[in-house]
């Protein structure tokens, strides 16, 4: 099955250090503090470019440059 969908941890850094906490989408924090101090996320990663042919945004590019 191979990485399919696997983002690289380096990556991963990257993306979060990048986005400064914040959804690219309406700007709202991604990690959040309940009553006891313990973080826990509430953002997601996600593709912007669709895989599969029927895909919104499609892009055909190959596997490691789609996670990357």
């Amino acid at each position: 099955m191979g990485n399919k969908g696997t983002i690289r941890l380096a990556d991963v850094k990257v993306l979060w250090g990048r986005s400064g906490n914040r959804c690219a989408l309406c700007k709202t924090h991604l990690i959040e503090n309940d009553n006891n101090s313990d973080a826990y996320l509430i953002g997601e990663m996600a593709h912007i470019e669709g895989e599969n042919l029927s895909s919104a945004r499609y892009n055909d590019m190959n596997e490691f440059k789609r996670n990357s």
